[in-house]
């Protein structure tokens, strides 16, 4: 499908929300190492594929449509809908998109593949709230 793009973390899989930030007793938070790995991971395999696909024409779109499938390995186990704010945050991290509250459209998916865990993200410019679909195998 054209005008969309696609990124894969290969090994990563987004944290739950519940372990991306830590508060210390001083009231202050930090995110997490593995919080701060996902969005390392997800900055350069975005680089990585804008350089392969070229570059979603992101700046001048105000709404977004996300779609995130999480691939779970060997022994992974975690709740999708705890999934979803890591890869967004990742995507205005890597300068994907403007901001994650422009996203109007976001489907979460959660499968098993145990050699090969990874996090598939595509993302597009919105299309019409009347047009439904990925497209392309991903229904």
């Amino acid at each position: 499908m054209s005008g969309h793009l696609h990124i894969v973390i290969d090994g990563l899989l987004p944290p739950s929300v519940n372990a991306y930030v830590r508060h210390t007793r001083a009231g202050a938070h930090y995110k997490t190492s593995e919080a701060t790995a996902f969005l390392d991971a997800a900055v350069l395999f975005s680089r990585k594929a804008e350089a392969k696909q070229g570059e979603l024409p992101k700046l001048k779109s105000t709404r977004y449509e996300v779609m995130v499938v999480v691939y779970q390995g060997k022994g992974d186990r975690g709740d999708i809908d705890n999934r979803a704010k890591l890869p967004l945050d990742a995507l205005v991290a890597a300068r994907v998109i403007t901001s994650d509250a422009a996203v109007v459209d976001c489907t979460l998916r959660k499968r098993e593949d145990r050699n090969a865990p990874r996090t598939e993200i595509w993302v597009r410019e919105a299309r019409p709230a009347t047009t439904t679909g990925w497209g392309g195998g991903h229904e």
